[in-house]
């Protein structure tokens, strides 16, 4: 007895009509669909055939060439891919962080609140950077702030480090020097006329 989807011989049972393999696919190939490029039956779940599948996945793939070694490399167009490989990926990743960790521990930055960062020589508190104003101004003194001192900048600029615009205080005096600076811009600028 044949297969009534692929044609097949082997193993037909009398009862379905089909083969192990067509049977596995539950009954999808009965429906009728065929494959739109060489009409073959088909599941109702693609619109080709295996073998035409594979073949325009081949058809619709482009060159491109690997940015860390050169070589050439096929992949589809969709794909965003700039490395033929995984190592030459890791390789071109590893090589991009050594000159950020170099530009990061050699440079002055800019830290989120506005404030000027150094790297420093030592650790200190487990840290490797450190703000700039504290650290000048813990030469000036000879030795490192406390965590409870505080250094102001008397113009109000954060990135002038200079040793007559910094001030050593307390958390509370600088507290008291901030308010009285907003209560005489107050004064200034919202009085009556």
């Amino acid at each position: 007895m044949k297969c009534n989807v692929c044609h097949r011989n082997e193993g037909i049972k009398k009862y379905s009509g089909m083969c192990p393999n067509c049977r596995s696919k539950k009954y999808d190939f009965i429906k009728g669909y065929k494959c739109c490029d060489c009409g073959k039956p088909i599941s109702n779940r693609s619109t080709r055939c295996m073998n035409c599948m594979r073949i325009s996945s081949r058809r619709y793939r482009v060159d491109r060439v690997c940015a860390e070694c050169g070589k050439e490399y096929n992949t589809k167009p969709s794909v965003k891919k700039v490395f033929c490989s995984k190592s030459c990926n890791m390789k071109a990743q590893s090589r991009r962080m050594k000159t950020a960790r170099i530009a990061y521990k050699s440079e002055e930055t800019l830290s989120a609140k506005g404030y000027l960062m150094k790297p420093c020589d030592k650790r200190t508190n487990g840290k490797t950077r450190n703000f700039s104003h504290r650290l000048i101004s813990g030469e000036v003194i000879g030795r490192n702030l406390k965590s409870t001192e505080i250094v102001h900048h008397i113009n109000l600029d954060k990135s002038d480090n200079r040793n007559c615009n910094l001030l050593i205080c307390s958390v509370s005096y600088h507290q008291w020097i901030h308010r009285q600076m907003a209560i005489a811009w107050a004064r200034e600028h919202l009085s009556r006329k």
